[in-house]
């Protein structure tokens, strides 16, 4: 549709194919918390469209596009909509987001040390038990 011409915006501009762009994840910093910033080149109003691959809009030049990134559009649009996090946080959300994020896909401002525990830790641990009538329970 969008090569057709046949997308309107709600001010009846016809949106036109916008440039591929590079994109590029900042963390912001406050006194009290973090936000992580996606920013698309000199773009500064601009939404993620959740599709594969992703695309953005440019409501200012009635522009859509494709944004080169290793994420899919779900991935990219939940990171963009994401609260900031909390100064104290910050470790724990920075383990969780690298388990799932590599640095490529997203820069955090300091990786975290994650140790993978190869010793096993027994969970289950079996018990005889005399029973009745001479019969061994076990579990």
């Amino acid at each position: 549709m969008l090569l057709s011409q046949r997308l309107i915006l709600a001010d009846y501009r016809t949106l036109q194919t916008g440039q591929r762009r590079a994109l590029s994840w900042q963390w912001q910093a406050s006194n009290s918390e973090q936000r992580l910033i996606a920013e698309l080149g000199d773009l500064t109003h601009w939404q993620p469209i959740a599709v594969t691959p992703p695309y953005y809009l440019d409501r200012d030049n009635a522009a859509m596009g494709e944004i080169a990134t290793p994420l899919s559009g779900s991935q990219l649009t939940h990171l963009y909509n994401m609260p900031p996090v909390p100064n104290k946080q910050m470790a724990i959300t920075a383990a969780q987001l690298r388990r799932v994020f590599t640095p490529k896909q997203l820069p955090l401002t300091e990786d975290p040390q994650l140790i993978k525990e190869s010793t096993p830790i027994p969970h289950l641990t079996l018990t005889m038990v005399p029973g009745v009538n001479g019969v061994q329970l076990q579990w």
